[in-house]
């Protein structure tokens, strides 16, 4: 046995609301990514400022103070004048007033004098300037900057020459920063923090806004579906739409295709109903055709002997007579079923028992030649409501057509049983007959369609149009060759009789 995957689609409602959801996400998560890559480049831009500024006001502060001890003549005589105490103490000083650390380095690049030299002793940093930084400086920049990293943190160092009056350089200041992220990683905690509560408060708007705007859009949709559900074939409640928009479009699609099924339906009645007459009056002339032509020659028969004056005359006459009136009652019988099929008496309801129903039909039928029919019927009453003489005319019908089924050579048996089958009666009819073939079975109910050399065909039609009056089905089952069992189920009537 397969196993059978139920898979549940969203309604255009869900998905406009978990779309409009989904949407806001994405755009917090985008706004969130590039707020902080801007806070991180603005950060980082402005601690770059922040250093070439410092390093400027360092470079400024030494070549004032070597202008005045005439260190700046020349390398040689900056080398000397800062190895003295008093540009060490100043040094110092100046690193300390602006919360930095300061180097000079020599015109060959080698550490002269740092404010840290314990970094340089441990070995933490190289005494010497970073090539690349010294071969642009020689080349002409004004200031260069490099990162590094001691002990796994970020470390920036910015230099910049000391120049003389010449414009020759004598030496080099650099400026090493210890660069912290955690003043920065407060300020985006803050940011997302403010942002997760702006948009804590927006997806609670949004999704009572989307919920809002999906129940307006669904709702036209949701009439239309309604609408399309009591669509029939007669008269239908137009809709309207006030806007000239995508609904509005579906709207009048849909009123003109209501129109359309309302005329195509009508033409279709009026075509149907032309066509029964046609058939109505085709099948009934046939009919009444049949028995003229016997009447007819019945009819010149006795003029033939009237002429010559037969001695018989009278018993031919009276011979005539009773054939004619025999046509007579047979058209008589055809004219009554298709006045009966063509529309049913006044149905008189009443509740009687089947059983009782069934037991008064059935001794019409019993010892009739070689044919045997057997009942069986439960012991309690099974009550149905119905018109009693319409349900007799279906009973009576069933029967004669399980008799005619019966072949002369064979000797005939019919078994009628009723039985309860939850809240219904169920009556069956079987019959030792001919049995219904294939073509035939899909024919059986249709109006004057008939196996039999005589009648109108209207019997078992007229049969299904009444169970059906009383809430009740009807179908057979047959073998060919063997024979056939028609079925009726109804309803039963719950208060009794």
């Amino acid at each position: 046995m397969r196993d059978h995957v139920v898979v549940r689609h969203l309604t255009m409602q869900q998905r406009i609301h978990f779309g409009t959801l989904i949407i806001l996400l994405v755009s917090f998560v985008v706004v969130g990514m590039v707020t902080v890559a801007f806070f991180r480049d603005r950060y980082i831009r402005s601690t770059r400022e922040r250093m070439y500024k410092t390093t400027e006001t360092v470079a400024r502060t030494i070549h004032q103070y070597l202008a005045g001890t005439g260190g700046l003549n020349s390398p040689a005589a900056m080398d000397s004048a800062a190895r003295t105490a008093e540009f060490r103490y100043m040094l110092y000083n100046l690193a300390a007033g602006q919360k930095i650390d300061a180097n000079v380095f020599a015109y060959s690049g080698r550490l002269i004098l740092g404010s840290q030299e314990d970094l340089y002793e441990q070995g933490l940093l190289a005494p010497i300037m970073r090539p690349n930084a010294l071969r642009n400086l020689r080349a002409g920049s004004s200031i260069e900057s490099e990162d590094t990293y001691v002990c796994y943190f970020p470390f920036y160092t910015c230099y910049m020459p000391l120049r003389n009056d010449e414009g020759n350089i004598v030496g080099f200041v650099s400026v090493p920063f210890f660069s912290s992220f955690r003043e920065l990683n407060d300020q985006i905690s803050n940011i997302v923090v403010a942002l997760i509560n702006l948009y804590a408060v927006l997806f609670f708007l949004s999704s009572f806004l989307a919920w809002f705007i999906s129940t307006r859009l669904t709702r036209a949709f949701n009439v239309l579906i309604d609408q399309f559900g009591r669509l029939n074939l007669q008269k239908n409640e137009l809709l309207e739409w006030p806007y000239e928009d995508e609904i509005g479009l579906l709207v009048r699609e849909y009123n003109k295709m209501a129109i359309k099924v309302e005329e195509n339906a009508a033409m279709l009645a009026q075509s149907e109903r032309e066509g029964a007459w046609r058939e109505m009056a085709r099948q009934v002339a046939h009919e009444i055709k049949n028995p003229l032509t016997p009447m007819k020659l019945n009819i010149q028969y006795l003029q033939q002997a009237l002429k010559s004056k037969r001695p018989d005359i009278e018993a031919l006459a009276s011979r005539v007579s009773h054939s004619i009136i025999e046509q007579i009652d047979n058209l008589s019988y055809i004219a009554s079923e298709f006045s009966n099929f063509a529309k049913m008496p006044e149905a008189k309801p009443e509740v009687f028992s089947l059983n009782e129903f069934i037991l008064k039909a059935i001794p019409l039928y019993q010892g009739e030649g070689k044919l045997t029919v057997t009942v069986d019927l439960p012991d309690y009453a099974l009550p149905v409501l119905a018109d009693h003489s319409q349900l007799l005319r279906v009973f009576t019908n069933l029967m004669q057509n399980a008799t005619q089924a019966i072949p002369e050579d064979r000797d005939g048996e019919i078994k009628v049983v009723l039985a309860q089958e939850e809240a219904h009666a169920l009556l069956s009819v079987t019959d030792n007959g001919t049995g219904i073939d294939e073509e035939a079975a899909a024919k059986i109910f249709k109006p004057y369609f008939t196996t039999k050399s005589s009648g109108t065909g209207l019997g078992l039609a007229m049969s299904r149009k009444i169970v059906e009056l009383w809430k009740g089905t009807i179908w057979f089952e047959s073998i060919p060759g063997e024979g056939t069992t028609f079925f009726i189920r109804m309803p039963l009537e719950k208060n009794g009789e």
